[in-house]
């Protein structure tokens, strides 16, 4: 199951968040389910960022999400975005 997550960040905050998306890089495969993550960055605009995570199941990253949010972790990344990331689940085709 892979999970693919775009965010727009804030032009003042792009310093910032490329130093979490770093962490996510190396902290996130740690994760019980899952197994990889892949950080892009746009060419044309640098302030939007996709994420492509492989994961055991969907129930397996909400679990992260739920904990992410009750860490308070979330309403930091939040802080750094435009608006609300999209995310979607993919299986391969």
């Amino acid at each position: 199951m892979n999970v693919i997550i775009t965010f727009d960040v804030k032009e003042e905050k792009l310093d910032s968040f490329r130093g979490i998306m770093s962490d996510v890089k190396s902290s996130l495969p740690q994760v019980d389910g899952c197994s990889s993550v892949t950080v892009y960055n746009d060419v044309e605009n640098p302030a939007v960022f996709t994420l492509v995570e492989s994961w055991d199941s969907q129930q397996a990253h909400q679990s992260h999400i739920d904990s992410v949010v009750q860490s308070g972790d979330w309403e930091f990344i939040a802080g750094h975005l435009k608006a609300d990331p999209v995310s979607s689940y993919f299986q391969e085709y």
